[in-house]
């Protein structure tokens, strides 16, 4: 039983010169919400020697699943007219 699966890879496929990482939303349940997502780190991106920018570049990526995915803002509530965008 689970919230959220993240799916997580690691390889260049799709990784541009200065791309450390990108995550996207999967699947989205009966109200929007993601319930499924996969992260991809690029190989130059995880240095045991500096792990806490590697923390910060995961959270990133998982905000992009739970929040920051252009598809998901019309799930979002505007309260100024009182629905969902």
């Amino acid at each position: 039983d689970s919230d959220l699966v993240i799916y997580v890879s690691y390889g260049n496929t799709g990784c541009g010169s200065g791309t450390l990482a990108y995550a996207s939303s999967c699947t989205q349940d009966q109200y929007g919400r993601p319930i499924a997502g996969s992260i991809n780190f690029c190989t130059q991106v995880l240095d045991e020697e500096f792990w806490k920018f590697d923390l910060v570049t995961t959270l990133h990526e998982m905000s992009h699943i739970l929040i920051m995915s252009d598809f998901l803002w019309n799930y979002f509530y505007d309260y100024d007219v009182g629905q969902f965008k």
